[in-house]
This record gives C-alpha cells, structure tokens and sequence, in this order.
C-alpha cells in the first residue's frame, strides 16, 4: 500500500493504546525517543565512498543493492557492505534450496509465529520419533530382552531371572529356598495366562 492509501483508510497513524498489541510493554528510555546526531542520507555520501560502495554491492540487485550501498555510505566501511552481501547471498541459496516448500500451500497447524512449512516439518519429525520408537520398543520386547539378576553368595554366583527369548521367559532359575523365593519375586511375563484363584 502506498501512504496515500493508508490514509484514506486511516491507518497511516499512530495505533491507539487500546488497539496496539504493545500497550502492555513498558515505555522506551527517553533517549530512545529523541534524535541524536546527523540522519544519513545517501546524498551526503562522497564521491570516493560512492565508488566503493558501488564496488562492494555490485553483485545484488533491486532494493538489496540500495540498500547496500546506502550502509557503506551511511558508515563509511565496506565491510558493512560485505556483511550485505553476504546475508543476500545466503538469502539466495536458501531460496533456491527450499523454495519448493513455499508452492506447496501448506495450512498452519497452530497459530504461532512460526511458517507452516516449519510446523509440517517438526510434525513430521515428531510423527517419525514416536513411530521409530514404538518399532523399537515393540522388537526389543517381541525377543524377550529382559535383564539377567545374578545372586553372590560367598563364591558361588547363580542367575535368578532367565530371558533372551526362552519359552518360559519370566521363568525362574535357581530358586533353591523359600527365602531367596519371596525376596525376590520374578516379574509376571506378558505371554503367561492369567490364572483366576479359585
């Protein structure tokens, strides 16, 4: 929109406190409000300054390049001018690489101030770990992974939980006395049947 536009429709003024989003925040620092110093102006640019800049931003075109050439007027230093060109030209890449994603229309899933391509990605990735970790947590008990427990008594060691896939997985080796029986309970295996107390 043009200026001239906005102000047919009367919004090229100040937001009034009750509609701004901002009318929470707290008041900027006085220094903040008030000009200091020369404002830069492309026409106060030297003439030697000009031709570096000109130099630095010849490779950007459109307003990319304006706008380059009037930071190293502005400043005075070409690196201001690198720094420009450096950030249009990742701008580029980024758009040659995951531009696709932009024609896709993709909806938003949430209300959030993050692009709906993102929000699709990270969804996806979510939807990827909780499937990957469903697969690996169903394998691993489909084998039986259960953990051995080993009892040292003096010099002698003996294994009390049995696992790696036996047919009876939660089966109990070396249970020789009652006590050893009750302190250590075997854990109910998923494949055994419920036996009702009659």
């Amino acid at each position: 929109d043009t200026l001239e536009a906005l102000e047919k429709r009367g919004l090229a003024g100040p937001v009034d406190g009750a509609k701004s989003l901002f009318g929470a925040a707290p008041q900027p620092p006085a220094e903040m409000e008030e000009k200091k110093g020369h404002t830069p102006s492309i026409n106060d640019c030297s003439p030697q300054v000009m031709k570096e800049a000109e130099e630095t931003c010849k490779h950007m075109q459109g307003g990319m390049r304006d706008g380059c050439i009037f930071d190293v007027c502005a400043t005075g230093s070409e690196k201001v001018g690198a720094e420009d060109a450096a950030a249009d030209a990742l701008a580029m890449e980024v758009s040659e690489k995951f531009g696709f994603l932009a024609s896709l229309g993709l909806p938003r899933l949430l209300d959030v101030q993050v692009s709906a391509q993102v929000q699709w990605a990270m969804g996806l990735l979510m939807v990827g770990l909780v499937v990957g970790g469903m697969a690996v947590g169903w394998t691993s008990r489909r084998r039986g992974a259960y953990s051995r427990v080993s009892v040292v008594e003096g010099d002698e060691a003996r294994s009390l939980i049995g696992g790696g896939g036996s047919s009876s997985c939660c089966a109990a080796d070396g249970l020789g006395d009652e006590e050893e029986a009750l302190l250590l309970h075997t854990p109910s295996c998923e494949y055994e049947p419920i036996v009702a107390a009659a």
